[in-house]
C-alpha cells in the first residue's frame, strides 16, 4: 500500500481539484459530495458580545495509566502546548460573553486494529475548549470562575489520532468498511462528514477497499432480503395453486351456495353475485401475490439491486474486482448500491493498519480531527440580533475556527510517517 491512498488521489472535481492539487498534492481525493454550507464557513459572523469572561482553571484528564509515565508527562505536555497555541486565537485571549474552560485529555488507543495490542497502541486524545455562559458559571471570592452544577454547553473539540470510521457501513469476514462522506474544504483540508481532517503529510488514516470486498459484503447483507422475497412467493404460489384447486374451488362454491340458500329468495341473486366478487377479488389477490410486478414495484427495489449486483460481480475481471469502490453517495445505503468510477462519488475505505509506524514514538501526533464543524457553523449563522446570547458560544467557536491558522498547527504538531 502507498503511502498516500493512491487511488484515492485528492484531485477533487471541478474548481476543488486545482485549488486542493496547488495546497497539497499529496492528499487522496475523498469524494464529490460538495456541501453549500461549507461555502460560508470562512465568511466572518457577528462578533460574540456581553460581560468580559475569564477562563476557568485548567483540567487535565488521562484514562487508567496509560502507556508509561514518561508517555503521560510527554503527551500532557503537548497537549498543553496545542492549548496554549489555541488560546492565542483573539476570540479566546479576550473572550466575550462566554468563559472558556480549556481541557486536555489522554488514552490507548483502544480500538481496530489495536484491540488486545495495547502495547504498541498509539497515544489518542486531545483538547477541548468549553464555553460557558455567564450564568453556568459562579466568581468564587478569588474572582476565579466556577461552573455550575449541572450545566451543560458545546465546546470547540480538537482530537488527535482518533483513526476510527464515524460511520461503518458495512463488516466482512477481514473488518469495518465505511464510507468517506466528503463535504467540501476549509484552509484547505477536507471536511469529512462535519469533522476537519487535519494531516501534516496528506496521507489519511484509511485505504480503499476493493470493488469484490464491498459487493460480496453487500450481497451478503442483503441476501437475507433475495431469500425472504423468494421464500414469499414461493408461498404466495403455493396459496394460490391450492385456492383454484378443484377440492378447494368446490368447497368454496359449496359454502356459496349455502349462504345463498339461507337468504330470503329476493335476496339470493344479490347475495350470490357478491358472494362471487368477493371470491375472485380473493383469487385475484392470491395471484398477485404469486405474481408480483418484480420490475417495478417499490417493494422490490433491494430484490433487483441484488440481483444486479451478482450479476455484475459474476461478470467483473480480476482488475475491476482489486480497483478501489466508489459508489454513488446519493443512494440509500442499506437497500441500494451503484459503483461509480474512480473519482467520482464517495470513497469506500477501512482503517489502515499500517497507519502508525510501530517504530515511531507512541506519543506523535499524527493527524487531528477539529469536531461538529457544521454544528458550529448552523448555530453561528441563526445569530438574532436581538438575541445575541443564543449563539454566542457557536459565534465564538465557529470564529475560533477561522482564527486559527490550521497549516500552521499541522506543521507545528503534526508529523509525517
Amino acid at each position: 500500500m502507498q503511502d498516500t491512498l493512491g487511488p484515492l488521489s485528492l484531485g477533487l472535481v471541478g474548481a476543488l481539484t486545482l485549488t486542493l492539487a496547488l495546497l497539497d498534492p499529496t492528499y487522496a481525493q475523498v469524494g464529490s459530495t460538495f456541501q453549500p454550507w461549507v461555502q460560508t464557513l470562512g465568511q466572518p459572523v457577528a462578533a460574540p458580545t456581553g460581560v468580559e469572561g475569564k477562563a476557568l482553571p485548567l483540567h487535565v484528564d488521562f484514562a487508567t495509566s496509560p502507556g508509561s509515565a514518561a508517555d503521560r508527562k510527554l503527551w500532557e505536555t503537548q497537549m498543553r502546548t496545542v492549548l496554549d497555541y489555541l488560546r492565542q486565537a483573539p476570540v479566546f485571549a479576550q473572550p466575550r460573553g462566554f468563559y472558556p474552560e480549556f481541557q486536555a485529555f489522554g488514552a490507548l488507543h483502544a480500538l481496530p486494529p489495536f484491540i488486545g495490542k495495547q502495547a504498541n497502541a498509539p497515544f489518542v486524545g486531545g483538547t477541548q475548549v468549553y464555553l460557558w455562559r455567564p450564568g453556568d458559571v459562579t466568581l468564587q471570592p478569588d474572582g476565579i470562575p466556577k461552573r455550575k452544577s449541572g450545566a451543560e454547553t458545546g465546546a470547540l473539540r480538537v482530537e488527535f489520532n482518533y483513526q476510527y470510521l464515524s460511520s461503518p457501513w458495512m463488516e466482512d469476514d477481514t473488518g469495518e468498511m465505511g464510507v468517506l462522506d466528503y463535504r467540501g474544504e476549509f484552509q484547505g483540508f477536507p471536511i469529512i462528514n462535519d469533522a476537519l481532517l487535519i494531516t501534516r503529510d496528506g496521507r489519511l488514516p484509511y485505504r480503499p477497499v476493493s470493488q469484490d470486498r464491498v459487493l460480496k459484503a453487500w450481497l451478503k447483507r442483503n441476501g437475507r432480503e433475495v431469500e425472504k422475497i423468494k421464500n414469499e412467493m414461493a408461498e404466495a404460489k403455493a396459496a394460490y395453486e391450492r385456492f383454484v384447486s378443484p377440492a378447494e374451488t368446490s368447497k368454496r362454491l359449496a359454502e356459496i351456495d349455502k349462504k345463498v340458500a339461507a337468504k330470503d329468495p329476493s335476496n339470493q341473486a344479490t347475495t350470490r353475485r357478491y358472494e362471487e366478487m368477493w371470491e375472485r377479488k380473493d383469487g385475484e389477490a392470491l395471484l398477485a401475490k404469486a405474481q408480483p410486478d418484480i420490475e417495478h414495484d417499490k417493494a422490490f427495489a433491494t430484490y433487483r439491486t441484488v440481483l444486479q449486483v451478482q450479476k455484475q460481480l459474476d461478470a467483473m475481471g480480476a482488475d475491476a474486482r482489486k480497483a478501489p469502490a466508489w459508489i454513488d453517495a446519493s443512494l440509500n445505503r442499506t437497500s441500494e448500491l451503484r459503483l461509480m468510477p474512480e473519482g467520482q462519488g464517495a470513497a469506500v475505505v477501512e482503517v489502515d493498519p499500517d497507519f502508525f509506524d510501530p517504530k515511531k514514538p507512541r506519543t506523535q501526533l499524527r493527524f487531528a480531527w477539529v469536531r461538529k464543524v457544521a454544528d458550529m457553523q448552523e448555530g453561528a449563522r441563526a445569530y438574532d440580533p436581538a438575541k445575541p446570547e443564543d449563539s454566542v458560544r457557536s459565534r465564538a467557536m465557529l470564529t475560533a475556527l477561522q482564527q486559527v491558522n490550521w497549516r500552521e498547527f499541522a506543521d507545528r504538531f503534526l508529523q509525517p510517517r
